[in-house]
């Protein structure tokens, strides 16, 4: 499975660079990852956390929602 062109140009960008030691890079890169893991958290769970309020206001967040299919290249 091959990367996105995003984290391609990263990749590429990280290995361009010149750094004056390897602790610099190393902080660059676990700051990176952090922040990534981070987005990624917030992508997943923001959205079932803003469909329990809806849910506990009495709404219905099944019409609202983005539909999402389980697995990739599937219908809706």
């Amino acid at each position: 499975m091959g990367m996105n062109n995003f984290k391609e140009l990263q990749k590429e960008q990280m290995d361009k660079v010149q750094f004056k030691s390897s602790r610099i890079k190393s902080g660059i890169t676990s700051s990176i990852s952090a922040f990534t893991f981070m987005g990624n958290m917030l992508d997943h769970f923001i959205p079932k956390v803003l469909g329990l309020f809806v849910n506990m206001a009495g709404g219905d967040d099944s019409k609202t929602s983005i539909r999402r299919p389980k697995y990739p290249n599937t219908p809706s």
